[in-house]
């Protein structure tokens, strides 16, 4: 599913938002009931979702915001090695991908998606990117599988319990990327290109980390 004879099909990537914070704390160092950071939590499942890839692309938008996931995420590692340190004998090393950082600059408060996706279209014009972004906690690789195998060009993506599509959880292929214009709501573009629309075998895996909290 993830390879043909040229190698991956698919293309992780993880939108990081400039305006997604939760109590003035920025969505992606949120901490989850697991213990994981956000961030860790979506690098974990995309990894997981596709085992094979070498690299996670990760679209921010500033170089500050590069410094801050770089420097949070080498201390979590840290702390993790040390804690399991004594356990190393009963598990090989798990190999995790690289994650290679793609800067995009938001031309408006809501293009930041939009332009995100572009970035990623401009570096790899011929590739299909499996996405998602900071904001669905119970997201996890089981949802992105049923998107795999789901897949149709040119865009395939879940649709949530109020029956709004959510584009940052879904595949863009080249011919639905490359019609991106920070003019066009990404949902509205999806609908005009006969985007495929999913429903997830599970409604929280598309629920938003506000909604996951007053559910609680």
């Amino acid at each position: 599913m993830e390879y043909n004879e040229d190698g991956p099909i698919l293309k992780p990537l993880l939108i990081i938002r400039k305006t997604s914070s939760q109590e003035g704390i920025p969505k992606e160092f949120s901490l989850l009931p697991n213990g994981k950071l956000f961030y860790e939590h979506s690098l974990q499942t995309l990894h997981e979702a596709l085992p094979r890839a070498e690299v996670i692309y990760v679209s921010i938008h500033s170089e500050s915001q590069k410094v801050a996931l770089t420097t949070k995420n080498l201390h979590r590692q840290s702390d993790h090695h040390d804690h399991n340190h004594d356990h190393d004998h009963d598990h090989g090393p798990q190999k995790f991908p690289t994650v290679e950082f793609i800067l995009y600059e938001e031309q408006q408060d809501t293009s930041g998606p939009i332009t995100a996706l572009q970035a990623a279209h401009m570096k790899h014009p011929e590739s299909k990117f499996l996405v998602t972004s900071c904001d669905f906690p119970s997201l996890g690789p089981a949802a992105l599988q049923q998107l795999i195998l789901e897949y149709e060009e040119p865009v395939t993506c879940f649709v949530n319990g109020r029956g709004d599509i959510e584009p940052l959880i879904g595949i863009w292929g080249p011919g639905a990327s490359g019609k991106l214009d920070v003019k066009r709501n990404l949902e509205d573009l999806v609908r005009d290109l006969g985007g495929k629309i999913v429903k997830p075998l599970r409604d929280e895996w598309v629920r938003g980390l506000e909604s996951e909290e007053e559910s609680v």
